[in-house]
């Protein structure tokens, strides 16, 4: 471990129109904290990350460095995000130090991911090279075409995907590259490494890990938050 240097990458650059606000849904307060701070914090538990990087859209990076301030002992950057989701990581991934042995991808929009989670995902990569946080599907899941079932799928072989997701430098930023000259779009760095033919290995992960996307999404985080706390 005392070789292995772990960046974190939270991305935070996204419009949050289904908020129904104009302000960056991760600066909106949360049980008493801003969710880009709670996110930050829980990597900063861990002792692998080594730095934390924040891609933020252009105008909220000085909302940003505010708002975390000289709260995490890591080491923190700041950067602005591209106009998908893989070209802001891809804006996170030339910020990272010389050092870096393995990156850790993170939406900021999950403030409950928690440092056993982190740590569960860093570790499995460092052994495997690629990892993701995962819960297997509850729900029987579908596949239709044009409003028509067309077949449903096995269960037991369907899992939501979370954040974070981590990988060994070299795989995460050949992957991008590639990407990137394909003009490949995805919404999560784990389909970016698979079509390289790398394999993700799934850590499981937790159904409180959710991403805030929609304002009652604000409302089950409070709720947790409280169960946790036995309020």
């Amino acid at each position: 471990m005392n070789s292995t240097f772990v960046s974190a990458l939270i991305v935070a650059a996204g419009s949050a129109s289904r908020m129904n606000g104009n302000i960056n849904k991760n600066f909106l307060m949360l049980e008493g904290s801003q969710i880009i701070l709670r996110s930050a914090m829980a990597f900063d538990e861990s002792e692998y990350i080594k730095e934390i990087i924040i891609v933020t859209r252009q105008q909220d990076i000085a909302e940003a460095k505010k708002i975390i301030g000289n709260r995490l002992s890591a080491f923190v950057k700041y950067t602005s995000g591209g106009a998908t989701r893989r070209e802001s990581v891809l804006r996170g991934l030339n910020m990272l130090d010389k050092r870096c042995t393995h990156v850790a991808v993170h939406d900021g929009a999950r403030p409950l991911i928690t440092k056993d989670t982190i740590d569960n995902v860093i570790k499995t990569a460092i052994e495997k090279g690629a990892a993701s946080a995962a819960c297997a599907a509850v729900d029987t899941i579908s596949v239709a075409e044009e409003g028509i079932l067309k077949k449903t799928l096995n269960r037991k072989n369907v899992f939501h995907m979370q954040t974070p997701q981590a990988f060994e430098r070299s795989i995460l930023e050949k992957a991008h590259m590639k990407a990137n000259q394909d003009g490949y779009e995805a919404t999560d760095d784990a389909s970016v490494v698979m079509r390289t033919g790398q394999n993700v290995y799934i850590v499981c992960g937790s159904s409180n890990n959710i991403k805030i996307t929609e304002p009652r999404d604000m409302l089950i985080a409070e709720a947790i938050i409280k169960s946790n706390q036995g309020g």
